[in-house]
């Protein structure tokens, strides 16, 4: 498999229009606002993807000088929703869904989950925004490999820290019922894909693979209002 800035911008049409289209449809509903920061996501993995077409365009053997120029910013933003947003977003997503469940349950633990993810999603991210050129990332494999800071050194510390950030994203999205928690298990599969086939390029490969799941979202954010309930929310805990 090969992906290309052909194959970034292709995702990010896809998912801009289709998000909004669900953030159109949420707002239409008076008491659906819980479902909004859902309905969000695909656009913001659009606008991800996006970045990551232009970073592409960047290190192309020959690029224009504005391509150019714009490919630590580029790299600097792509990294923004890679490192610094989703272990946080997908926390408050998660949250959010909950607290329209009956009952309390899981909502504690979600906000743990928002909490570590917001701090460790800033860890990861700031030290390459106060670096931009240090952002930038080489083809690596038909993908991109981008600069990790870690936590801990060496290999280990690598795999430590991926470890960390699939729980802080795929952890909060099992914890909900029904639907959200189907996302966070293909989101999950996703994850084992990409280590065990692109574990070098893991920060570009899992990200498309979520962008393109988060197709998903569209259809989960846009169906039919459904009553609270253990039924109403596709299963039971």
């Amino acid at each position: 498999m090969c992906f290309s800035a052909g194959a970034s911008f292709a995702a990010a049409a896809l998912l801009l229009p289709l998000g909004a289209v669900a953030v159109r449809r949420v707002l239409r509903e008076r008491d659906a606002s819980f479902r909004l920061p859902l309905a969000l996501t695909p656009l913001l993995f659009g606008l991800q993807q996006a970045t990551e077409g232009l970073v592409w365009l960047g290190l192309a053997p020959d690029p224009s000088p504005p391509t150019a120029a714009l490919l630590p910013a580029a790299s600097v933003a792509y990294l923004f929703f890679a490192y610094g947003l989703w272990p946080g977003w997908i926390g408050f997503i998660a949250l959010r869904w909950r607290g329209a469940e009956p009952g309390r349950g899981t909502r504690d633990w979600l906000v743990w989950f928002l909490a570590a993810g917001v701090l460790y999603g800033l860890l990861l991210w700031l030290p390459l925004l106060l670096d931009p050129p240090g952002s930038i990332p080489t083809v690596l494999q038909g993908s991109l490999h981008y600069p990790v800071p870690r936590l801990l050194p060496g290999a280990a510390g690598q795999l430590v820290g991926q470890l960390l950030y699939a729980g802080l994203i795929g952890v909060p999205l099992l914890l909900p019922r029904g639907e959200l928690r189907r996302f966070g298990v293909s989101v999950l599969l996703a994850f084992v894909l990409t280590q065990l086939a692109w574990a070098p390029t893991f920060a570009s490969v899992w990200c498309y693979f979520s962008a393109v799941l988060s197709l998903q979202i569209v259809w989960i954010a846009t169906r039919p209002r459904r009553l609270p309930g253990a039924e109403a929310w596709g299963g039971t805990t």
